[in-house]
């Protein structure tokens, strides 16, 4: 079974995800002005840009613009750096809430 890109164009799927990266963006800058808490803006961010990229970056349209490399970051290394940063949030949150 072959994955297909959203449109017919890759220059429209790549339209696509930077339109969304965007959108992800903007939701980061209003919940750190709303939160005021910078970490989770940056937790939402990441979570929101591997999102984006992992379903709209896909091996053809990776080895059509020459970013294999990406491709595999995003598919491999960017995942566990969203979970490293979440890990650390919780033992900073932790930190601070019971600290005497």
């Amino acid at each position: 079974m072959q994955k297909h890109m959203f449109f017919s164009s890759p220059s429209a799927d790549i339209q696509m995800i930077f339109f969304l990266l965007a959108v992800s963006l903007v939701i980061t800058v209003v919940s750190q002005l709303l939160f005021k808490k910078i970490l989770v803006s940056v937790l939402a961010m990441s979570v929101l840009s591997n999102i984006i990229l992992y379903v709209g970056i896909d091996y053809n349209l990776a080895k059509m613009y020459d970013i294999l490399w990406f491709f595999t970051f995003v598919r491999e290394i960017f995942p566990f750096l969203n979970l490293f940063l979440l890990v650390f949030i919780v033992i900073f949150y932790l930190k601070t809430r019971y600290a005497k």
